[in-house]
């Protein structure tokens, strides 16, 4: 998305963009107990609006740098859910025996 942008935004607005996944606030809970799923599809399916709305702007010339931000930091959460959810399932901390 930022590569459909960057010749028609100014290089400070490109390079705000860039958004460091670590500096990104985590629910530690998602170690523990895993991702509410619903949760996620939920911003999945908000995502995909917001995709497409970007995107119809973006073929009328309108670059609107604040949606684009927005949408990069929602899209960087989700991924790092679902990164902690899988450290939690491939360590066993969800295993059936350590929730009971």
């Amino acid at each position: 998305m930022v590569d459909s942008v960057k010749d028609k935004m100014p290089p400070r607005q490109v390079s705000v963009l860039d958004i460091e996944q670590d500096e990104l606030e985590t629910d530690p809970s998602v170690q523990f107990f895993g991702v509410e799923w619903d949760s996620v599809f939920a911003k999945c399916f908000s995502l995909g609006l917001h995709i497409r709305i970007f995107k119809q702007r973006l073929e009328g010339d309108i670059v609107d740098s604040i949606s684009l931000a927005s949408i990069l930091t929602e899209l960087s959460k989700v991924e790092k859910q679902v990164e902690q959810h899988s450290i939690a399932v491939l360590s066993g901390g969800l295993s059936s025996e350590q929730l009971s």
